[in-house]
């Protein structure tokens, strides 16, 4: 098991390590200090779950999140002393499993760490859906809408392929929540209208009959394609 943290506290990464070397004794973790190396590693391996502290020397925690999720969909725990709750629901809206307050409880850690494994674990592998003048290549998180090319994040990507599947459906707020984060944590209804928000935004076509997503009134939402 391959393992980044990154963290610029020695002393709360040691606390942090010797956490998931309880219960994976044979993990091979990373540490590194800045979001910048942490990128570049998550460029160079390929991990098993990585763990963040929002509060980067080089860039804020968020920053680092949004470009991580460009790039890849891993398991991500996000910490921060003093965490708010607005932090814990914008994490979870750019894509974070899980979110713990500094300083963190080791049996807390461990705990997330195995809840978020758990999800991972059979989690559908989807390459590519087409529906209408839209397709999604939901592995390399693309979506293309009469050709044009848009970038999503990791939760997008998992909203826009549920949407997909549902098109002309419903597809519910517990439907999404589930297929993110496992089941449906705290904030988990404003982040995904925040993600949905962004989506439209993204989506925006000169034909505004092309794509629309509709939100369905304290149960979901609803994708229309012109076909």
């Amino acid at each position: 098991m391959n393992i980044l943290v990154v963290d610029s506290h020695r002393d709360e990464t040691e606390i942090t390590i010797s956490a998931i070397k309880v219960p994976w004794p044979d993990a091979q973790i990373i540490r590194c200090t800045t979001g910048n190396l942490g990128l570049i590693e998550v460029g160079h391996s390929d991990f098993d779950l990585i763990i963040v502290d929002l509060e980067l020397p080089d860039m804020s925690g968020f920053d680092f999140l949004e470009m991580l999720f460009l790039h890849c969909s891993k398991p991500t725990i996000v910490l921060k002393r003093g965490l708010l709750e607005s932090d814990e629901v914008r994490s979870l809206q750019l894509g974070a499993d899980e979110c713990l307050s500094k300083p963190i409880a080791q049996l807390d850690l461990i705990a997330k760490c195995q809840a978020v494994f758990r999800r991972y674990i059979g989690r559908e592998d989807v390459s590519s859906i087409t529906s209408g003048r839209m397709r999604l290549e939901a592995d390399v998180h693309r979506a293309f809408v009469d050709r044009r090319e848009v970038a999503l994040t990791r939760n997008e990507n998992i909203i826009m392929y549920r949407l997909m599947q549902n098109a002309g459906r419903i597809t519910t707020y517990n439907n999404v929540a589930h297929a993110i984060w496992g089941n449906n944590v705290p904030g988990a209804s404003a982040a995904i209208r925040m993600c949905v928000q962004r989506l439209r935004k993204k989506l925006c076509t000169d034909d505004i009959t092309s794509v629309r997503i509709v939100t369905e009134r304290g149960i979901g939402f609803r994708l229309v394609l012109a076909k």
